[in-house]
């Protein structure tokens, strides 16, 4: 066997290792694909997939067939860093680094000691992945250096600047994106990227630490002993259960119709919920106001956690920090129907006061339902549309039934539930994504009920029942629920308007894309018609 043929195989073999180490990202390159266009095929995205993971192969395989003895172990070194990190973030919250998971991250860095200790069986995994590249490095053979080879010798000194421009291509998408977008490309280019972004974010802007707790007390006796605040999932205002529920007699309801969501993306609209953002200072308190568990926390309240898509892991900004804070975390997410999540909710006949945080699995696309459901349609806008039927079916399947399993229990204790949906739904009424619509989203995407049931008297909140009707917004939820707590929401900075023990400020809109003022920019906010 000749020299020349066995570095031929050699090569194929090294650029085979080398692909499979760039192919073997979590998720999959298909599941991200996938990802891409579950709503609307994007063929300038997708295109833009293959394209940079193709050129992630070639600039490795032309670093690995360098002469450079300094550069090609440096790049070596600095890939397998940038990997193992992002792997073990992927193994240990099962989602993809963005940018405000490296912030966070990058804010703890004191902690890295202890993160080693904690997540050594994901760096072992991730370091499984490492060897693939690795071997494709040792037995790729050397570019021959002859002087006849000048083109081959540009190429191979080149690889280094193409992975060089990949990385600042990842940056750049983050900066476009105000830190989304580059979870659909190569996880080992993303720590790199984040991190040079990091730098020309803070150029910018200087954004405060992150809080999660506070040392504000109540001042007032809390009105209610337990608390639950249910988070349905893609329900539209229009297509709410309680146009269809009949109310047992022992709960008393105020339906507050047509209320605004925070944003029209679920992991958005749920932390400014937990973070209790006021509408005209999002990104300031997004970074400085304590998350709710640690106001019910101070106000005596045992706290709950019942996530049935993902139970606090890899989503809606949750991180093992602000777990720490929940002391019962009674997710369950093997769940077929969300009124199973009502079985768990015993403890609310307990004397032991309680808040919950409960996210349901909801109305999201693609909508289902079993054939027995019934949908008795009486408008033509739901009734000549296949999907719209489906949607009213999903919707009665997974949230009217859920409420006539919880409205048939009685409770000994008080009891209050505020509900509402993380955000609406495009029904294609207008060309586009059903929701997170980063350019002139649809104005249904912000619309959601917004209801408050109690098995005592709501006398307070029926004061301004009627003026708030058709008003409120999520920015009204969280200073209710502190009021009830019994903290003073105007010590809190919260305006006199901000509850619904008053008339509240109406919002005519809603937050998209990420609105919390990464690279210097102003929230996007989409305007609904003035009332």
């Amino acid at each position: 066997m000749s020299k020349n043929f066995q570095q031929s195989i050699k090569g194929v073999c090294g650029v085979i290792l080398i692909a499979l180490f760039v192919f073997s990202d979590q998720p999959s390159v298909y599941a991200k694909f996938v990802d891409i266009n579950i709503q609307t095929f994007f063929l300038l995205k997708s295109i833009m997939l293959f394209v940079v993971y193709g050129l992630f192969v070639v600039s490795l395989v032309l670093v690995a067939r360098s002469h450079n003895r300094i550069l090609k172990p440096i790049i070596l070194v600095l890939v397998s860093i940038s990997s193992v990190y992002a792997d073990v973030f992927y193994y240990a919250s099962g989602k993809v680094m963005e940018y405000i998971d490296f912030v966070i991250l990058y804010q703890s860095k004191a902690n890295v000691l202890d993160a080693l200790a904690m997540y050594s069986d994901e760096i072992m995994a991730s370091l499984l992945r490492l060897c693939a590249l690795w071997g494709g490095f040792l037995i790729m053979p050397k570019r021959a250096d002859s002087k006849s080879h000048i083109i081959g010798r540009i190429l191979s000194g080149g690889g280094g600047i193409l992975l060089l421009l990949l990385v600042v291509f990842v940056m750049l998408v983050c900066i476009y994106r105000q830190g989304a977008a580059t979870n659909k490309l190569p996880s080992p280019l993303s720590p790199s990227a984040l991190f040079l972004a990091y730098i020309y974010d803070n150029l910018l802007t200087t954004h405060p630490s992150y809080s999660y707790t506070t040392t504000q007390m109540p001042s007032n006796p809390r009105k209610i002993p337990h608390i639950v605040l249910i988070v349905d999932e893609s329900v539209r205002a229009d297509y709410s259960s309680f146009k269809r529920l009949r109310i047992p007699k022992n709960w008393h309801i105020i339906d507050y119709g047509n209320a605004t969501s925070a944003a029209n993306c679920s992991h958005i609209s749920n932390i400014m919920l937990r973070k209790g953002v006021r509408h005209n200072s999002v990104a300031q308190d997004f970074y400085e106001n304590p998350l709710i568990w640690s106001y019910a926390l101070n106000a005596g309240y045992r706290t709950y956690l019942y996530d049935a898509q993902m139970g606090g892991r890899g989503h809606d900004f949750f991180d093992a920090k602000e777990l720490k804070l929940i002391h019962n975390n009674i997710s369950k997410t093997n769940i077929n129907q969300d009124f199973e999540i009502v079985d768990s909710l015993t403890y609310l006949n307990d004397e032991t006061p309680s808040f919950t945080y409960i996210i349901k699995k909801g109305s999201h696309f693609p909508y289902a339902a079993p054939q027995e459901i019934v949908a008795e349609v009486q408008d033509s806008y739901t009734r000549d549309s296949k999907e719209k039927v489906m949607y009213l079916k999903n919707v009665i399947y997974q949230s009217d039934m859920f409420f006539e399993a919880l409205l048939s229990r009685q409770y000994q204790q008080g009891v209050l539930f505020v509900y509402t949906s993380d955000h609406g739904q495009n029904l294609k009424d207008v060309d586009g994504l059903t929701h997170c619509s980063t350019t002139n989203p649809y104005f249904g995407e912000g619309e959601v009920p917004f209801v408050v049931i109690s098995n005592k008297t709501l006398d307070e909140l029926k004061n301004h029942q009627n003026e708030n009707l058709n008003n409120a917004s999520h920015f009204n939820i969280v200073p209710t629920i502190l009021a009830y707590m019994g903290y003073d929401i105007e010590q809190l900075g919260y305006a006199k308007g901000a509850s619904l023990f008053d008339r509240v400020d109406f919002i005519n809109g809603f937050f998209y894309g990420i609105p919390f003022g990464y690279f210097g920019k102003q929230p996007n906010f989409a305007k609904k018609a003035e009332k």
